[in-house]
């Protein structure tokens, strides 16, 4: 079961409202590919929100549109080791849950 997300962190969909400053990602390297989808060629994008802490770390995931052949599993262990630029309100870094996509293409 999922563990919900807090529910005093504010969720952006888009662009950023409310006066707050979007987060960036600072330090995102792509998951890997796993066999059975390179051999089913598999192109597409896993979806998630996140929730990023004020520190900048993807603290909690949540699957929104799924890809199988273990690409999510990949992305998923990928944006846990993802650095983010924090969200801001006010000029001070704050907690915020946003989308994020990893996409997978072979050329």
């Amino acid at each position: 079961m999922l563990t919900p997300f807090p529910v005093e962190t504010p969720k952006l969909k888009g662009r950023p409202e409310g006066g707050y400053g979007m987060p960036s990602c600072i330090y995102c390297p792509d998951p890997s590919y796993t066999d059975p989808a390179r051999r089913a060629k598999i192109n597409g994008t896993s979806v998630f929100e996140v929730l990023i802490s004020a520190s900048g770390e993807a603290a909690q995931l949540r699957p929104v549109k799924m890809l199988g052949y273990g690409l999510d599993e990949k992305a998923f262990e990928a944006i846990k080791r993802w650095k983010f630029r924090p969200a801001t309100k006010d000029g001070l870094s704050v907690p915020i849950i946003v989308p994020v996509e990893v996409t997978f293409r072979i050329y």
